[in-house]
């Protein structure tokens, strides 16, 4: 009987050392994850800081995000890349999104420090392009050591509502740019802004108009302003090149003039193409002052 109760008593001991061992575990991961949530840090021989991001195009002028990172060697023995030696993944909506290679030159991007080797106690700056699912869901970006037994993670969501979007760029095979506004009326003495694009067909079609290729949408405090149709003759508005076909390779300008809610609130111009599934949106915000 004293064997049996002193085997149980054995047995109790086991099992209450492993829950202790099983709970220690856990405090140590829980630190682990309070660590995971800075956006700079050290993982393994190197340091990190997730800086800040900026939306741009690829040659086929979809939207991608490109991430600028620090990246600093603090190992004793030999040189390292950001790219062999972080792991980077980057979400939208819980989806990882695939890297970006070739950008359109006005991304105005420099690939080329992800793979270059630094010396200890050296730091460089580096961008990684992303291709983007949309412009409007928040993106999650995680970096891990490439290899490691440590779960360390360095982490940082940006609200691309909060990122400037490009104002140029390729819609499909037509090149847009939101170029400027200015105030004028419309025959019923409202206020309208009549807002000025660049249009460019470099497509191998011969036949293209802006209004049949672009969706132009203006807007005050989120309401989307309607268009103006007839503007007083002194607002010297021309509204044909809208509507004009354009040889490949040649730019116009167009303007297209909307009914303004009221004179001092800012607006917001979105253009995107008029049937895509692509998201490409391109953004610029206007300040309206009337003294």
């Amino acid at each position: 009987m004293k064997k049996t109760k002193l085997m149980i008593a054995i047995l109790l001991i086991a099992v209450f050392a492993v829950f202790a061992l099983g709970s220690g575990d856990s405090d140590t991961d829980d630190q682990g994850s309070q660590g995971a949530n800075s956006t700079q840090g050290n993982l393994g021989d190197y340091n990190v800081d997730i800086n800040g991001c900026r939306v741009a195009q690829d040659y086929e002028g979809k939207p991608v995000i490109i991430i600028q990172y620090t990246f600093k060697n603090v190992a004793d023995d030999e040189a390292a890349s950001f790219a062999w030696s972080i792991s980077d993944k980057v979400y939208q909506n819980g989806v990882e999104l695939e890297h970006a290679y070739s950008l359109d030159d006005s991304a105005n991007y420099n690939s080329e420090n992800k793979s270059t080797n630094i010396k200890m106690g050296v730091s460089i700056e580096v961008e990684v392009a992303y291709e983007l699912k949309d412009t409007t869901a928040d993106v999650e970006v995680e970096l891990k050591e490439l290899i490691s037994f440590d779960n360390k993670t360095v982490k940082k969501t940006f609200k691309l509502e909060n990122v400037e979007m490009p104002k140029q760029g390729n819609l499909g095979k037509y090149s847009v740019e939101i170029l400027s506004c200015r105030l004028a009326v419309d025959y019923e003495g409202k206020p309208v802004v009549i807002v000025k694009y660049s249009f460019e067909n470099v497509s191998d079609s011969n036949a293209a108009a802006f209004i049949w290729k672009v969706s132009d949408k203006v807007y005050q405090s989120g309401i989307e302003l309607e268009k103006a149709i007839l503007l007083e003759d002194d607002a010297d508005y021309d509204a044909g090149k809208q509507s004009a076909e354009i040889q490949k390779g040649t730019r116009i300008e167009v303007e297209v003039a909307y009914v303004l809610n009221d004179i001092t609130t800012d607006i917001e111009v979105e253009v995107m193409r008029l049937i895509s599934t692509d998201e490409t949106v391109l953004k610029k915000t206007f300040a309206i002052a009337v003294p």
